[in-house]
Formats: C-alpha cells, structure tokens, sequence
C-alpha cells in the first residue's frame, strides 16, 4: 500500500529519512482534486481516462470517498481546456465532432462561462480586440447584472405606480367620505 509517508515528509517532521517512497512503475499518483468522476457521463466522454481515478479506484464506495476527498463531479475551466486539447489532437474526425458537439452543448447550459479579456495566442481572430471592451471578464456575471439592474428598475417602477395608484385609492375614498357627510 502506498499510505505511508514519504522520504520527504518524514525529513520535514525531523523522523530518519531512510523509509522508501514506494515503487509506482508506470502508474502515477495523484490528488482526488487533480481528477474527475467516471460517474459522470459527460465527462467521461469528453476528457481523457489519465484524467479519471483507476479501474481500481473507480467502485461506487470508493467513489463516495473520493468526492468527499475533492474528486471533481461537473465542468469546470481544467476540463474545458483539456477537453478542447483532447478534441484538437483526435485523429478520428467524426469522434472529434461528436465531443465537440458535446463540450458546445455543455458550455451551453454553463452559467459560468468565462469570456477571456486577452486573447489566448497572438494570431487569434480577437487579438485586435482591447481587454478593456470587456467590462468583465465574465459573461454570466455581466448577463446576471444585467438581469438584476433589469429587475431593480422594473421593481422600481412598479413601486412608483403602485405609489400613485394607492395614493388615488386614498384620495377618492377620502373624497368619497367627505361627500356623503355632506350630504
């Protein structure tokens, strides 16, 4: 089992440095944070298997402790980029446009999408486009601003009628009572 310490850790805490780091061969060891849920279909049909738990480690129980761990359960920017990564080296042209096809339909129903303010490579068609043309460097944030300052405004208007309408109510009643008293 590899739950020991490390040569290092035990160097940090002052213990002999003379237990080996286990021998991992080919296999590489990595942080529950640092991968994604098979569990979840999208994902596991747009990133790459290095970036999912082992066989071994990919049993539902163990799967429970991993997202309690960190395991990454939804799309985030690490998988778009690697998504995107894996799509432009695909060698089979339909499988690319099907994940393709698929990471748009995702992107699609994300609320987070960033818009990135500088363009990712010089020769890109944005490169002439100024960081400062966009007022955020997130769609949804500015879209949800939008809707917010959309519904204060509306609300406000709203209120200022409801204002005035109650303000007549009052009025005619008022009008209403002084009429019949006098006559």
């Amino acid at each position: 089992g590899s739950g020991g310490v490390s040569a290092a850790e035990n160097t940090e805490a002052g213990a002999s440095a003379s237990i080996p780091e286990p021998e991992l061969g080919s296999r590489t060891v990595r942080r529950p944070i640092d991968l994604y849920d098979p569990a979840v279909e999208d994902l596991k049909h747009l990133l790459p298997a290095s970036y999912f738990p082992s066989k071994r480690f990919s049993q539902p129980d163990t799967l429970l402790t991993l997202r309690g761990l960190g395991l990454r359960t939804e799309l985030d920017r690490n998988a778009v980029r690697v998504a995107v990564e894996a799509i432009v080296k695909e060698d089979n042209g339909v499988e690319a446009t099907a994940k393709a096809t698929r990471l748009l339909h995702l992107l699609d129903r994300c609320d987070w999408l960033p818009v990135v303010p500088v363009p990712p490579h010089p020769s890109s068609p944005s490169s002439s486009s100024s960081p400062s043309s966009s007022p955020s460097p997130y769609a949804s944030e500015n879209k949800n601003n939008h809707k917010r300052n959309h519904k204060k405004k509306n609300s406000e208007k709203n209120n200022e009628k409801n204002g005035m309408k109650n303000a007549n109510r009052k009025k005619k009643k008022k009008k209403k009572k002084t009429g019949t008293a006098r006559g």
